[in-house]
C-alpha cells in the first residue's frame, strides 16, 4: 500500500492521521513519516478492513436497534 493509496484509505474511514495513530499505538510521527517511505508496513491495509468491517457492523446494530425500538 503506497501512502497515497493509505490517506485515500483513511478518508473513507473518517478517522484522521492522528486518530489512526492513537488507535494502534503509534506516534503521529511514526505515520506521518510513512510518507517520505512512500509505503505504509503491510499490517496497515488489514487493519483498516477490519476497523472498516466493525465500524459498518456497529452500525447496522444501530439502524435495527432503532427499528425495533420504533415498533
Amino acid at each position: 500500500m503506497t501512502y497515497e493509496q493509505f490517506s485515500e484509505q483513511l478518508k473513507k474511514t473518517s478517522l484522521t492521521k492522528k486518530e489512526f495513530a492513537l488507535g494502534t499505538g503509534l506516534s503521529q510521527s511514526s505515520v506521518t513519516n510513512w510518507k517520505a517511505m512512500k509505503k505504509v508496513p503491510s499490517w496497515v491495509e488489514s487493519w483498516l478492513k477490519n476497523y472498516i468491517e466493525a465500524k459498518d457492523g456497529e452500525n447496522l446494530k444501530k439502524i435495527i436497534k432503532e427499528s425495533v425500538c420504533e415498533e
